[in-house]
């Protein structure tokens, strides 16, 4: 594990919210159509490793105290140069990931100090600032679990044996994104309830679901995609090219 110690970096007195970035994936899926040789976090998009992308865009938003990087230990080094060659502040500590997402978001957690936490997935690299201060705004507030979501636009169909039996309602249907938002002592004691329980979830709005937690729907992008093949790197990278054509920087 790496303390950074940076200086000069001063914190705006309302910056009550740490942000952990999981960054341990393996990256297999890319790796097996691409020959992907490093983790995903150091997958270039857009000229950059993965997770710098995420690293620079939290590193700017006031309201962030300091990020904690979960990350497989072979990748920590390099990522730990990363963030001292490109004089990223912010970034406390990295520590290593677990044997699942779940299990490396919990060893992150156990860096929080702050009431709030923000998760997000490094595989994310698309995230705006705006959607970012939506979510903590909305955290921050009402102190209720949050999650970005984008709403469904295409028509979602059930299939059982290659048939069409049911037409989902698009109304109803979002696709859930990261950062998700908590409050920090009730999202580790519902990492710790799965532990006990066995119970294993794709994200951590889904531990708060599963124990009786209602997590509220703060409407995000649909560009924030998230980066599983090689073909979602060249649209990430497009829009991030996009962005850098309006706004001049990523």
């Amino acid at each position: 594990m790496f303390n950074f110690k940076q200086k000069n970096v001063v914190m705006p007195k309302d910056s009550t919210v740490s942000v952990v970035i999981v960054a341990a994936g393996s990256g297999e899926r890319l790796a097996a159509e691409a020959g992907a040789e490093n983790g995903k976090a150091l997958l270039q998009v857009a000229g950059k490793p993965l997770i710098q992308h995420s690293l620079e865009i939290f590193a700017q938003v006031d309201r962030v105290k300091d990020i904690i990087v979960v990350a497989r230990e072979i990748d920590i080094l390099a990522i730990y140069d990363i963030v001292n060659n490109e004089q990223i502040p912010k970034v406390r500590n990295i520590v290593p990931g677990g044997s699942t997402r779940q299990h490396s978001v919990y060893n992150g957690l156990k860096e929080v100090s702050t009431d709030y936490v923000l998760i997000h997935d490094a595989a994310r690299p698309c995230i705006t600032l705006d959607d970012i201060n939506d979510l903590i705004t909305r955290l921050v507030e009402n102190g209720r679990p949050v999650t970005l979501a984008s709403k469904i636009i295409d028509t979602i169909n059930r299939v059982q044996n290659g048939t069409i039996v049911d037409t989902l309602d698009r109304d109803e249907l979002f696709v859930v994104q990261t950062p998700q938002g908590f409050n920090t002592t009730k999202l580790k004691h519902a990492h710790e309830k799965a532990i006990d329980d066995g119970f294993e979830s794709t994200d951590d709005a889904g531990l708060l679901e599963n124990f009786g937690e209602k997590v509220h729907i703060v409407r995000g992008s649909s560009q924030n995609i998230k980066i599983t093949y090689p073909d979602d790197v060249l649209v990430a990278e497009a829009i991030l090219a996009a962005r850098e054509n309006v706004y001049g920087v990523f």
